[in-house]
């Protein structure tokens, strides 16, 4: 079990671990767990430091994988990176790592 953050990041809550993967975007590493929040259908792409989802895992792309949760992960992100541009997501990811 990990902790992740609540979709309004004000509390953390137990997520069963799946995958571990890491992604450069934008020059910048970004580490992410594949966690699924105890009670939850779905898995979900969320960034290690902060604990934020980054991105939910659908069914489609876990069957492109062959039910592979990490290369799944990458599908998502990468996927995001389409709609949203490189800057855009690296933005948004380092805007919700807390400072340490």
């Amino acid at each position: 079990m990990v902790k992740v953050a609540d979709a309004m990041r004000e509390k953390t809550i137990d997520a069963e671990l799946l995958a571990k993967t890491a992604k450069t975007i934008g020059g910048v590493r970004f580490n992410f767990l594949v966690t699924r929040v105890v009670g939850k259908a779905y898995a979900a792409v969320t960034e290690a430091k902060s604990g934020g989802i980054a991105a939910k895992i659908t069914t489609h792309s876990l069957e492109v994988c062959r039910g592979d949760h990490r290369k799944a992960a990458q599908r998502e992100i990468d996927l995001l990176i389409q709609r949203h541009g490189e800057d855009r997501v690296k933005a948004v990811l380092q805007f919700g790592v807390k400072p340490t």
